[in-house]
This record gives structure tokens, sequence and C-alpha cells, in this order.
């Protein structure tokens, strides 16, 4: 990953590997005697018991003199070029230096040519010196007391871990978090409606169930609070395994905390050592140092790394992934021992503590979703409604003398009634239900905003490796010269041969080339042998295992191994066997094989070996140079016999396989109108060749007929690269909505600007995957944060808000549909809902006008009813749209913007609705209050009474034949499917015994002061509920005809759409 300036944050990996100018500047310019340098060195460090003045004397002068050379020599110099010397001088100088992997930056003003300038000075100090100050403390002596006491007040303590650590042990209060909880309107309200019903009510139940509520909704916030703190708690078991490390100062080995680590500390180097600073790699005068390091914690990437001790001689930009003689904090050694020099501690200065510092800053941001803030602002309205209408009531009805007493009961039922004290239930409740249904999904939610985030979610912002690919390595070619010397491919994946034996022998020679294949294949540790193992034992079947069995019959004796060597290039081993008395046997960079070679062997006879021509030689270039466009990965292979004929056997060549669905994911995307962006710390043309692969460039090669033909990139190449850019190149005016889709050679910082970009610059909500410590900033900062549950770390995973149990990218798009259909039901809910409460609200309203005459009661439902229906019914209506299946098109339409909740179609549903409602209701009502009543000869409390039973019932009927209405908002029924809603099904169920028994079980009928309607009024309530209702079918009929016409191809103009010319 290209490590990028972050000029307002802490300083970043870049910042923390090249000396500025500020630093050399500060310094003297004066000439020095580095002999002399050398010999008080040496006298500091073989005396560590003089005198402690004269040793702080003497260490005074070597700093003051170091610095000199500093200031005239290493001005610009990145850490991963320079030798020990001049990282010596840098370290120990008499500022603090604040490196930058860019060369291009802090350089000379002064030199036109300022890399050329640079390494003029570099070599004129090297032969001024001729010394051997570095080599000396890294080999023999370390830092002194004294220069430990300088580096720590001068950088300060290794606070990596520690600082984090004390956060996370910084206790919550229980009671901070209630009390903030209580200070949100809502909950004050139901607190006071609480309140005023303990004291009001006859009985204190429906009180108590409001405080119930209350207290489980701060429980609820109380937990995530906690869980969000558990993102940095994850270190502290990091930091416990590596709280030691081994250093060699005064010329001993001793074990000190990780936290008294400074710069220039010599830190002996294990296997299993998770590093605890950045640390930089020199050979020692008794060998090279080559360590294998696993840095998937930070890159995501699961191929371990080969590190070296060697100077990188370049003058390019190098990213975090290509400084092979870095190895960076956080991470640790698979393979390999020696020793280093710690160049970088503490979050301010390590790439570790940089991404942890973006971390925090993430953290300081509190994500309020739309929603949240829509319910806070419809029950702020509903609230004041309510309690207007409340005080209409007792007002209007004491002025025309009904008992007070009634009238303040009827107002306080009519405020519970209408308070929205059940709206953050049922929201909760659907969420809850639908995280529930998600984690079917293999998407394990942890916090309930995800889904309605996920449905309005405009962009994803995915990784490459694990989350589009399947994070593994698979042999899908290989090549060799046959006899005349031209490129032939004798292995392609999937293509199977009942004649292996043209391959018998280059997999001889691979098999040959590494003794640990004798064991089980399960066993190897090597992806690349693997790979190969598991490809051609599934392709070649019977046949590949005689040739395992020819293998480990051939008595083959490992001589001598030659570890990789980044300078050579590949890997040796030499062989005895049956077949040859002494054989070297290499693997490692094409390039370097190719190059190493002066004899190929013929694909068609192994004997057969020929003079490797240059024509051969480009052949071979150029299929190169088409592999790495591809994102291959490719091996050479070679041996040398006995005559010293270094014979060259094949390229194999290795891809990330893409995983099974993304292709149609990507697809139903751009159908949905959201954009894709993949970030990847990859070059440009690995990053491109996987893209174009899973279908989300727009521009495709065209392919032969022949599944062998080779792709040409052609014309179309130019214009793929247009879409992807480096992570360099991010600012402000790229456009991540029509033009770029990829970003290459990103960082950490890198990703998480982009999140900032899109969220705060266009408001958009972004969807953020990733598996790393380096993920963990940027899955805070998104909108939903995803992580990898199989391979992600558990930072990245307590970072994030969804946890992935399959690794899939088709997953998220899943969990998008879901979210959607979440969405769509959590809107039909609240429309429901709502079509309730007006309805109520009008009845009683209407009812003020008109009521209190001889036939007309004064309120339309007895206070005891309306308290019945509030507890009964809503809210489990409510609930049942959440396992609604989806309508068809829910994956045709563009999201929707985060002011969309209420829009015009929200409340035209809610209109209809409580109008329909309302009718069927308040006919029902009138027709018992004028016509049943008087018809049956009621007396003046039994008339009153068999008018609002009327009520009741209509509104029970009614209500129970809108929410099975309102399950579709475009759909027909017949089409949607009429009982497919199991949960709906069982409360009209419910419903319908409850209204049963409430008709036929007196006492019960008696409490609750309702009438027998009788068979007419039955007949009058059944059916005014289909008519007043059931139009609305009609309507969607009617919609769905026209929609044919009018409304075909509503994304054609969509801002988010990509329309790919050339579907998959």
């Amino acid at each position: 990953m290209s490590l990028q300036p972050n000029q307002e944050e802490a300083p970043n990996t870049q910042e923390s590997l090249l000396v500025t100018d500020e630093d050399a500047n500060s310094m003297n310019a004066n000439n020095v005697n580095t002999e002399s340098l050398l010999n008080n060195n040496n006298e500091v460090a073989v005396s560590p018991l003089a005198n402690k003045s004269s040793e702080e004397s003497t260490d005074r002068t070597n700093r003051e003199q170091q610095s000199q050379i500093h200031n005239t020599t290493l001005k610009g110099v990145p850490y991963y070029r320079m030798n020990l010397e001049e990282l010596y001088l840098t370290l120990l100088s008499e500022t603090k230096s604040e490196p930058n992997v860019n060369n291009k930056k802090n350089l000379a003003p002064n030199h036109h040519d300022t890399t050329t300038s640079q390494e003029e000075n570099i070599s004129g100090a090297q032969n001024a010196q001729n010394s051997n100050f570095g080599r000396h403390i890294f080999e023999q002596t370390g830092l002194s007391e004294v220069q430990v006491s300088h580096q720590r007040e001068k950088y300060g303590e290794n606070n990596i871990f520690t600082k984090l650590i004390e956060k996370s042990n910084s206790k919550l209060s229980f009671w901070k978090v209630f009390i903030n909880e209580v200070q949100e309107p809502m909950i004050l309200l139901l607190f006071v409606v609480g309140l005023l019903y303990v004291i009001w009510d006859s009985s204190i139940w429906n009180g108590l169930v409001i405080f119930i509520c209350i207290l489980l909704m701060v429980i609820v916030e109380v937990v995530n609070e906690y869980r969000s703190k558990k993102g940095v708690q994850q270190l502290k078991s990091t930091f416990e395994m590596s709280k030691k490390c081994t250093v060699r100062r005064n010329g001993e080995l001793k074990s000190i905390m990780v936290t008294d680590l400074v710069p220039g500390d010599v830190l002996r180097l294990n296997v299993g050592q998770v590093l605890p600073a950045d640390v930089r790699l020199f050979n020692s005068e008794s060998g090279k140092v080559n360590i294998q390091v696993d840095q998937s914690a930070l890159t995501g990437e699961s191929l371990l790394c080969n590190k070296h001790g060697d100077a990188i001689d370049t003058t390019h930009e190098l990213s975090m992934m290509e400084c092979n003689n870095i190895l960076f904090a956080g991470t640790y050694i698979v393979k390999g021992k020696g020793f280093g020099v710690v160049i970088n501690i503490g979050c301010d200065n390590t790439h570790l503590g940089s991404v942890l510092n973006l971390l925090e800053k993430a953290n300081e941001k509190e994500k309020k979703t739309e929603l949240q803030k829509t319910m806070k602002d419809l029950a702020k309205y509903l609230t004041i409604a309510s309690i207007s209408i409340t005080a209409i009531i007792v007002i209007v009805g004491w002025i025309r003398g009904f008992e007070w007493r009634r009238m303040l009961l009827a107002g306080l039922s009519v405020m519970f009634a209408t308070i929205p004290e059940e709206l953050p239930i049922i929201i909760k409740s659907v969420l809850a239900l639908g995280s529930l249904q998600l984690s079917k999904k293999n998407l394990l939610i942890k916090k309930l905003h995800v889904p309605e985030s996920m449905a309005t979610t405009t962009h994803i912002l995915t990784d490459k490796t694990g989350t589009m690919t399947k994070n593994c390595l698979q042999l899908t070619e290989v090549y060799q010269l046959n006899e005349h010397g031209s490129l032939s491919c004798v292995f392609r994946h999937k293509k199977k041969r009942d004649n292996a034996s043209f391959v018998s022998h280059w997999i001889l020679d691979w098999l040959l080339s590494d003794s640990s294949i004798i064991s089980s294949i399960n066993e190897l540790e090597d992806p690349f042998e693997k790979a190969v193992v598991e490809e051609l034992s599934s392709t070649l079947e019977d046949t590949f295992t005689k040739i395992l069995e020819k293998r480990n019959q051939s008595s083959v004796k490992r001589l001598e191994e030659f570890s990789f060597d980044h300078q050579k290039g590949f890997s040796s081993i030499v062989i005895s066997s049956d077949m040859s008395p002494k054989t070297i046997y290499s693997k490692g960079i094409p390039e370097k094989i190719l190059e190493y070679c002066n004899h190929f062997q013929a694909s068609s006879n192994r004997d057969l070996v020929l003079n490797l021509e240059a024509d051969s030689k480009q052949a071979l270039s150029n299929y190169l140079e088409k592999a790495t466009t591809r994102g291959m990965r490719v091996i050479g292979l070679c041996r040398e016999n006995e005559n010293s004929e270094r014979i060259f056997t094949c390229f194999l060549s290795f891809i990330d396989p893409i995983r099974p669905g993304v292709k149609q994911a990507i697809k139903q995307c751009k159908e949905a109108g959201i954009r894709v962006v993949m970030i990847s710390g990859d070059h440009t043309n690995t990053a491109v060749a996987v893209a174009d692969e899973c279908g989300l460039l727009q521009f495709h090669p065209k392919r032969g007929a022949d599944e062998e033909e080779e792709i040409e990139l052609g014309e179309s190449a130019s214009e793929k690269k247009k879409q992807c850019i480096e992570g360099k190149d991010v600012n402000e005016n790229v456009n991540f909505d029509t033009e770029v889709c990829v970003v290459s050679r990103a960082t950490p910082k890198n990703k998480y600007d982009i999140v900032e970009l899109l969220r705060n610059k266009y408001n958009y909500n972004v969807i953020v995957s990733g598996d790393g410590i380096n993920d963990a900033a940027a899955l805070d900062n998104a909108t939903v944060g995803v992580a990898m549950g199989k391979s992600g770390v558990d930072l990245a995973k307590e970072s994030a808000d969804v946890i992935l149990t399959d690794d899939n990218f088709s997953t998220i798009v899943t969990g998008i549909m879901e979210g959607r259909k979440l969405y769509e039901n959590l809107r039909k809910s609240i429309q429901f809902y709502l079509s309730c409460k007006v309805t109520l609200v009008s009845l009683f309203i209407i009812n003020i006008i008109i009521g209190g005459s001889k036939y007309v009661p004064f309120i339309p439902m007895d206070p005891i009813q309306i308290i019945l229906l509030e507890l009964f019914s809503d809210i489990g209506a409510a609930t049942a749209f959440v396992i609604e299946n989806e309508e068809e098109d829910i994956m045709k339409k563009p999201p929707k913007k985060d002011k969309q909740f209420v829009d015009a179609s929200f409340l035209f549903h809610i209109a209809i609705g409580s109008a329909s409602l309302f009718i069927s209701v308040f006919l029902s009502y009138l027709i018992g209050a004028f016509l049943l009543g008087p018809m049956y000869n009621l007396e003046a409390k039994s008339h009153e009474q068999y008018s609002q039973s009327m009520a009741m019932m209509a509104w029970l009927i009614g209500h129970v034949t809108l929410a099975f209405n309102m399950r579709t908002t475009t759909s027909p029924l017949f089409i949607h499917g009429l009982f497919t809603n199991v949960m709906m099904n069982i409360w009209i169920a419910v419903v319908g015994v409850s209204v049963f028994i409430l008709q036929l079980f007196t006492p019960l009928s008696a409490a609750l002061k309702i009438q027998n309607l009788g068979f007419t009024g039955w007949v009058i309530i059944l059916l005014l509920s289909i008519l007043c209702i059931c139009w609305l079918e009609v309507y969607k009929w009617m919609r769905r005809g026209f929609s044919l016409l009018l409304f075909r191809g509503p994304m054609d103009n969509h801002p988010y759409t990509i329309i790919n010319s050339e579907d998959n």
C-alpha cells in the first residue's frame, strides 16, 4: 500500500521514513573528523562503567558531530535506502527526525535534481567517513544508557498499545448513560405519560409498562456504548503477547518492556514475535538475514512477505508492501530470525499508530441515521397534536356541561392512544427482527440502525482480496517452450487431459524442488506449492497420484537448501536422486529465473535441452507482461545439472479466483443504482484485471470462441485504466459516481479520506468492507462498516457494524436487498400505525362537532375501549410487517436519498389509508347511532354503548383489512401472495377470535361496555370495511397497468447507475 502524507493528522508511515529539511536545517553545517567520531563512540561503548559526566560529555560530542554529517549528507533520504552509518547518524541526531517514504517531498530546495544530489552526498559521506560507526553499534554494543536516555527524552515512550489500553480501561457510568438517554424528548414524554397514568388511572399497570419500556431502551443504549469501546480493548491481548522484547544495549542482550524501546535500539527478532515498533532490517557480518512476515493484519493480503537486510537503491516512491527491508509494528514473524534497528515508535510515528489515530478520530463521530432524526421530529409533532386534541376535548366537554372527571379520563385516554409511545418500540422491534433474519443470510448485525442504512446505500467500497476474490491461489496455466523455442501452453485450469505425459516432466521438477511434497497436502505451508498440488490432484486425478508415487520412489535426498535471496530472486535446493546424482532446482521471480538460464527444456521431452535464444526470451517476457496485466502471479522454475547448464523449465501462473456469485452481485448493484468501488493495495494492473473479471468496469475485452485464446486488452485497455486511480491521487475532485470505480495502491488514510469525501461532501450512504487493522478507521467512519468473519482481525470486527460470516461480497448485496425489504416493511409498519392514529384522532375531532346529541355520544369510544385497542392492536399488526416478502421491483429502483423516508408517497399512503379506515368506522358509528340504535329501541345508555361498540368493532375489522391491504405498495396481493405472511395471518386470526369472544362472553362484554351488534350490525361493518378499504387493491392494478407504459426504464437517467453494454 502506498502511504500518503497526512499533514492534518499525526505523521503516518510516509512521514516516518524520510528525513525532513527542517531536521537538517536545524543542525550545524560544519565538517567533522569521522575517525574521531568512531573512536569516541567506541570509547563510550567499551567503557560503560566510566565516569558518568565524562560519558555524557563524550556522548554529547558524538551527537553534535553526527548532526553535522547528517545535515550535509542525509537530507531527504528514506530509511529503506540508508546503510547502518546513515541510519544511526539520523536516529541519534540532536533533532527529532520525522522521515517520509516519499522521495519527492521535503528535499533540498537548492537542488534542481534532488535525487542526484542526494546520491552524490551519500556517496561523498561514505567515502569521507571510512568508519564502522553504525556497524559497531548494531553488531557489538547497541545503544548506551546515555543514548537511550537521550532518545527517550527526544521521542517519548513507545505508547503504541498503552495509549489505547488506558482509554479502554476508563469506566463507563451506567447512570451517566441513563441520564443522557432520559434527556431525549421522546423518553421524557413517555416518562411524563407513565407518571400521569400512575397518578390518575385506577390501575398502575399501564404506567409500569411504560416505565419498563424506558428501562429496556436505556439498557440497549448502555450495551451499545460498552460495545463501541471493545475495539480498543482488543489491542490488550496483543499487548500482553508482546509486552517484553530483547534488545542489545551496552554490549549485552537484555529483556525490556516494549514501552521502553527507543529509536536506534537493536532488537532481536524471533519466530512468532509480534513487532512492537517499526524496524529496519540489516545484514550482519555472519550472514544475510531473510525473514518471512505475516502483514495480513495491516494489509489484508494473506501471502507472506519476504524481508531482507539490504538497502533498497531506488529513486521511485515505494509503498508499504514494497518496503521489503522494514518490519512494521503489529505484524508478526513467521520464519527466520536476526536483528533489526528500531526506527519508529509510538502512535504518532508508526504505520499502525497512524491507523489507530484515524480510528480514534472516527470513534469521536456520532452516527445518527435519517430515520432517527425523522422519527424524533415526527414524535414531536404528534405529541403536540395529541396534547392539543386532549386539551380541546377536556375544555369543550367541560363547556358543554359534561362531567369533568369523565372528560379528563377521556382526554388522558386519547393522549395515551395518540402519543407515539409505541413508535420507538415498533422501530426497534422491526429492526431487531430484521437483524435476526439477516443473521440467517450470513450477516451478523451488531447495531440496530444497520438494516435501514444498508437500504439507502449509494456506494460500496470493497476490498479486493478475500471479498471479491477467494483469498487463495489457484494454478491457472503453465507455459513452456517447445522444441522450436516457441511459447506453448501445456496446462490450463479446468481443462482435463487424459494423457498427462506432456506435464509429467515439469511436475516432477516442481515436486523435486521441495521435499515437503512427500507429506500430506494439508500440511503444506507454501501457498504456491499447495495450489499446484491441489490443482493437479483434481485435474489429473489418478495420473497425478502415479507421478507422486514416482517422485517418492526416486530415492530423493536433499543435500543442501538455499532460502530465498532477494538479490538473486529465487530459492534453491540441491537434490540427489536416481535420475541424477546432483541437481539444483530453483524457483522464484520469473524475470530473475529467465535472466539466470542459458538453456531450456523442450515441452515434449524433458531430456531435450536446447540453447535459450534471445527470441525465446523475448516471447517469455511478452507473456510475463500480459500475465501481469491480467493480474496473475507468475513463478519461474529451472534446474542446473552437473554440466552447469541452467535449464529453464516453465512459468507457472496463479490467480486469486473470483468468488462465485460476485459477477451477478455487481450486476444487481448496477440495476439497483448502487456504485461499487474496489479499493486495493495492489498495483494498478492487478486491480484493473480483477475489476474487469468481476464485471465492475464498463469496458470489456472481446473474447474469442476458443476458451484457451489469450485475452487481448487491445484498445480498451486504456479506457479501463481511466476508471482506476492510485491512492495518492485521491482528492475532492475525483468523480466516484460515473468515472472511477477502482483505487489501486491505496493506504488506510486513502480509504478513510474516500469515505469522508462521499459522506460529508456528497451526503452519500457508504458501505465499507475490510478485514485488517488498516481498515478499522474506514469501517468505523462508514455509514455501515462490514468486517470479514473468517479472515478479519478482532479490531476490524469490533469497529464494524456488520460481520460477514462467509467473507463474500455477494452477501453484502444480499444484505442490501434484505435491508431494502426491511426498510420498505418499516415504512409500511409506520404508515399503518400512523393511519390508525390519524383515524382515531379524526373520529374524536369530528365527534366533538356533532356529538352530544340524543343519538350521538360526545366521545365515539369509551376510554377503556380506547386503551384496549391501543394495547391490543396497533403494535401487533405493525410488527407483523417485518417478515413480509419483498416486492418484485425492490432491486430495480435507485436508492432512496437520506431524507426520503417521509416523502410524498409516504404521506399519500397514510392519507388514503386513514381516510379509508375513517370512512368505514365513522359510517358504522353513525349507522349504529341513527339507524340501528333506534331500530332496536335501546334506552339512552345502551344506545350510546351500542354506537360506541359499532365504532370499536368497525375499527377492529377495518384496521385488519387495512393492514392486509398495506402489505404491498405497488404489487397486487393476488400476484404478491394472499397468505404468504405467516405472522400477519396469526395476528388476523387472533383478532378474529378476540372479536368472537367479546361478542359472546357476556361478563367480559359488560366490563368493557360492549353491546351485541346483531346480524345486521355485522353485515354493515363487513361491507363497509371491504368497500371502503379494498378499493386500494384496484388502484394497485390500475397503477401497474399504467406503469408498463409510463414508468418503463426509471433507472436510465439515475446518476448512480452504470449501464453495462455487455452483461456477464
